[in-house]
């Protein structure tokens, strides 16, 4: 994509991602533009390739290579950033499988996470919801993360969640779940979550 600038391949990209349209032989050809330009290429670029491959759950065959640019670029940028941003950020290297513990550190702290708490927007219960994923990546994929996490009122089932009845359907799963999880500390299935179907479901 030698013709193409970073801002116009970054266009691309979120575009493509918010179609849910995943070409792999072009979203190759973004990464490798990434990483041909990994001198000049801008965080505000950057950041856009990377929620777009987020969305796609898209690794790149150089996922060394690539990741290892993407933490370089964001470790000191990160928290400059916009904190919804940095939260998106985030929880696209948790969907990627590649947050560091600095990483979640910085938006599972509590001076941080506090201004999402009880958001009524759109925007601060969608970024609150990210940072619940953030919370289960560190907690369930990082044996070793020492915190902080997000408190555990935080966490807990939103009471319209609990007031809505139960299909029998719903409730022999819960209990199926209960199950598999050993533990009711492990998980919270009382959690209203809202399930996007791409168009081709």
């Amino acid at each position: 994509m030698p013709s193409l600038t970073s801002g116009e391949v970054a266009r691309c990209a979120k575009s493509f991602a918010l179609l849910k349209w995943l070409n792999l032989p072009l979203y190759e050809a973004f990464a490798q533009h990434v990483l041909n330009r990994a001198q000049d290429i801008t965080v505000p670029h950057l950041c856009s390739v990377l929620l777009a491959f987020a969305r796609l759950n898209f690794h790149p065959d150089q996922e060394d290579e690539f990741f290892s640019l993407v933490h370089e670029k964001l470790g000191s940028e990160l928290p400059g950033l916009e904190p919804a941003l940095q939260v998106d950020l985030v929880w696209a290297l948790c969907v990627l499988q590649q947050a560091r513990e600095a990483e979640l550190q910085a938006v599972l702290h509590p001076e941080f996470h506090i201004q999402f708490l009880g958001g009524k927007s759109q925007k601060d219960q969608n970024t609150f919801q990210k940072l619940l994923h953030i919370n289960a990546t560190a907690m369930l994929e990082h044996p070793e993360y020492s915190g902080p996490l997000l408190p555990a009122s935080a966490v807990a089932p939103r009471p319209s969640a609990l007031d809505r009845k139960v299909t029998p359907l719903q409730k022999e799963l819960q209990e199926t779940l209960k199950g598999l999880l050993g533990s009711a500390d492990r998980g919270s299935l009382e959690v209203a979550t809202a399930v996007w179907l791409g168009a081709g479901c």
